[in-house]
């Protein structure tokens, strides 16, 4: 399965947001803080292009954060979802749990997303890292240095089957 990466180059929102869009040790934040402008985080643009598919078809689409973590509290939480272009509309979102505060760790949240994705649907795509909930005065849902998307995709193979007549009797696991 071919995968490509790809980063984003606009930042919106969250504590510092930019940050997300470098690979360096500067953290950027998703919090429950002092401006409502901290709770969301939107990144887009993505860089460089998926120009092609090239007769494959999109599997999973996996959002990794460098050096994820929450600071201080227990048990925190963010969601997050992705902005499919055909659909106008974000995906239902993906809820992340921390258990409790502790080292930094590379998180990756992937798969469909339950959509289908065109070029035109990567190319466009946003990720939105929102509705924190922290458990604990001075908690911090999310923080990271780094978020990239990863585009993993198939060959599809055009194949037909043809009866003129007769019947065709399938049994056990059969993938069409």
């Amino acid at each position: 399965m071919p995968s490509t990466n790809h980063i984003f180059t606009v930042a919106g929102g969250g504590v510092n947001g930019s940050n997300a869009l470098v690979n360096d040790s500067n953290p950027f934040y998703v919090d429950i803080g002092k401006f409502a402008v901290y709770e969301t985080l939107i990144l887009e643009d993505v860089a460089p292009a998926l120009l092609s598919l090239e007769g494959n078809v999109v599997t999973d689409l996996t959002i990794n954060i460098s050096n994820a973590q929450m600071l201080s509290g227990v048990r925190s939480t963010f969601t997050t979802a992705l902005w499919h272009e055909g659909d106008s509309s974000y995906s239902d979102g993906h809820v992340h749990t921390f258990s409790q505060a502790g080292s930094p760790e590379t998180i990756a949240l992937g798969g469909t997303w339950g959509k289908t994705w065109s070029v035109n649907d990567v190319n466009n795509i946003k990720v939105k890292f929102y509705d924190p909930v922290e458990v604990g005065i001075g908690t911090i849902a999310l923080s990271g240095t780094y978020v990239f998307l990863t585009v993993t995709s198939i060959p599809v193979t055009a194949t037909a089957i043809k009866l003129s007549s007769g019947k065709l009797v399938l049994s056990g696991k059969v993938t069409i």
